[in-house]
């Protein structure tokens, strides 16, 4: 796969077949999941995490709801 850099042109090329890559990229992904949801933690930020496998608007609709029940 080529990744291709929108600011700057700069092309990558990416072996999705290689494994280690994958379990790399994979222990990336979670750190920075991970840092995100510290610093929203620390911020009082809350989180709605999204699903392109559920109900998007049930997921935020419940999400609303929820956050207005806090609030009383």
């Amino acid at each position: 796969m080529v990744l291709e850099d929108a600011e700057t042109g700069e092309q990558l090329y990416v072996d999705t077949h290689d494994k280690k890559f994958r379990q790399r990229f994979m222990e990336a992904a979670r750190e920075r999941e991970a840092a995100l949801s510290e610093a929203f933690k620390r911020a009082g930020v809350d989180v709605l995490p999204l699903s392109t496998e559920s109900d998007l608007i049930h997921a935020i609709a419940s999400f609303v709801m929820l956050r207005r029940q806090r609030r009383r």
